[in-house]
């Protein structure tokens, strides 16, 4: 076979699993995919120079089109930047396809230059992993069936010299057949649930059609649920719990059923030493989040279309009404803390699109003051809640938002710091109105949240939390869009009609004594 055969079959691969989007970050070695993928109609190409961004814009594109999208890299330390995103796509179950350009076979072990050892690279984080050269037979192709790949596969092409360019092919993307559950129902979620028991539901990580789908049975279940900002129930008729932490240490459930992705309230990893709590996850993917083994187990999502027992409710009562409530009055006592400012970047997000708005979490603080304040229902809310990482959440969004028109992103600032590249994508895409929200504290100020970590002496937690002064308007300087920097929510005022970067300035004094007051309470 010859090395445009191999390259050829490569693209058929790639067709036949339901590609339609390649994010290519282009080198010498991988010259000759590249040019075949660009001479391919019908495929659609982005960009990216950096590859770490370039793995999560993809990770936004998988989110956007619900389809395969393929990554594509060099050799060398390029294909070890794509590990993050790698992972972050095993978590999710989202179906990115890294296709790696290598030296021939021969360089291995030797030390050549850009010759690194890229077959396995990625571990165990791939459903499955290629490594082909123009030396090897022809290509069998039956190694994605069905509804095509699930999660993230490696595909590491060895290129010889002359790096020619090879003519790509018409691209006629496959239609993908609805995904099969990929693991089996331990038991019957009926039986496994224990109707006598107060039951809790817990919400997040969930796409528009699961949330939908999620309140209508929490519906006719009838019982309370604690969701984070990204269950995305929509305006179902879902008896909502709000409070985050305080809800779930005040309402004692003795058996929880988590729907959709794994929760990162501290309340959650704590029930691993709480075993007489019976858990029940119902999830499109197998995985617990937790490390205990017993009274617990995993159901495939559908799950919920099975008839089950009438549950008891857990209570909550009058005080879980006053502490929304409070929650409201501090809000607004303190309009210039951090959670106001979430909650007026999600009124704003919902405001700017009020029909098919999306709105973007970083992880950290973000998310979590998202999820205690509320988002309007009709906000879609997305983030990369696998692996619960900061690398990349600037890339996943411009991916996420690509072709919408508008679409804003609440960011921490050490996790917009962690992505400075990934604002070079925004010249390819859609022109738009993305808004990315830095919400600037000076460092990681999760960690004072943390109590372990408050006793620590003060030079001590500036490291940890890896104090700064930096200003965000360079960075948008660099891509040419605009810079707004607000201070107080008084400065809302008309936002430009195209890209821009918003440094939020909250009031460190406010924060501490919203969190003070809520904390006592």
């Amino acid at each position: 076979m010859t090395q445009e055969q191999l390259i050829r079959q490569t693209l058929t691969w790639l067709q036949a699993a339901g590609v339609a989007e390649a994010c290519v970050a282009a080198g010498a070695r991988n010259a000759p995919l590249v040019a075949a993928l660009a001479d391919s109609p019908g495929l659609r190409i982005w960009p990216c120079f950096e590859e770490r961004s370039a793995g999560f814009f993809a990770l936004g594109r998988i989110r956007a089109s619900g389809r395969p999208v393929a990554v594509v890299t060099t050799s060398g330390t390029a294909a070890a930047e794509l590990l993050p995103a790698v992972i972050e796509a095993f978590y999710q179950g989202l179906a990115l396809v890294v296709i790696t350009a290598d030296r021939p076979r021969e360089c291995r072990g030797t030390g050549a230059p850009q010759a690194i050892e890229q077959v396995g690279l990625f571990g165990p984080y791939t459903e499955g992993a290629w490594d082909w050269a123009a030396e090897d037979d022809p290509l069998v192709r039956d190694d994605v069936v069905g509804s095509g790949p699930q999660g993230p596969w490696h595909l590491n092409l060895c290129l010889r010299e002359p790096l020619n360019p090879v003519p790509g092919m018409l691209w006629r993307p496959v239609s993908l057949p609805a995904a099969a559950s990929e693991f089996a129902v331990a038991e019957d979620l009926a039986q496994f649930l224990d109707p006598t028991l107060p039951t809790l539901v817990l919400a997040g990580g969930l796409t528009r059609a699961q949330g939908a789908q999620a309140a209508e049975w929490m519906a006719r279940a009838g019982l309370p649920c604690v969701a984070e900002c990204t269950a995305n129930l929509g305006g179902g008729k879902v008896a909502l719990v709000r409070g985050g932490e305080w809800a779930l240490k005040n309402l004692k459930p003795q058996q929880v059923i988590r729907l959709g992705g794994v929760p990162g309230w501290r309340w959650w990893r704590d029930l691993d030493e709480r075993a007489e709590v019976r858990v029940a996850h119902v999830s499109a993917l197998p995985f617990s989040g937790m490390a205990r083994r017993t009274n617990q187990r995993v159901f495939d999502w559908s799950a919920l279309r099975q008839e089950l027992p009438r549950l008891v409710p857990v209570e909550g009562g009058d005080a879980f009404l006053e502490r929304a409530l409070r929650l409201e009055q501090l809000l607004e006592a303190f309009p210039r803390s951090e959670p106001a400012w979430a909650r007026a970047v999600a009124r704003q997000a919902a405001a700017d699109d009020p029909s098919d708005g999306l709105l973007f979490a970083g992880n950290s603080l973000p998310i979590r003051e998202l999820s205690l304040v509320g988002v309007p229902e009709t906000l879609e809310v997305l983030a990369n809640r696998g692996a619960n990482g900061i690398d990349g959440l600037v890339s996943t969004f411009l991916g996420a938002a690509a072709q919408r028109l508008a679409a804003w992103m609440l960011v921490g600032d050490l996790s917009a710091l962690y992505d400075l590249a990934g604002l070079f994508s925004l010249r390819h895409l859609t022109p738009g109105r993305r808004r990315i929200a830095v919400m600037n504290n000076g460092g990681g100020r999760i960690f004072s949240r943390v109590a372990s970590l408050r006793a620590l002496p003060q030079e001590t937690r500036e490291l940890v939390e890896n104090r700064h002064q930096t200003s965000f308007e360079g960075w948008a300087k660099m891509a040419g869009i605009a810079y707004l920097r607000w201070e107080d929510p008084a400065q809302w005022v008309a936002l430009p009609g195209a890209d821009c970067v918003i440094e939020i300035v909250p009031d460190e004094d406010q924060t501490e004594a919203f969190w003070a007051a809520w904390d006592v309470d």
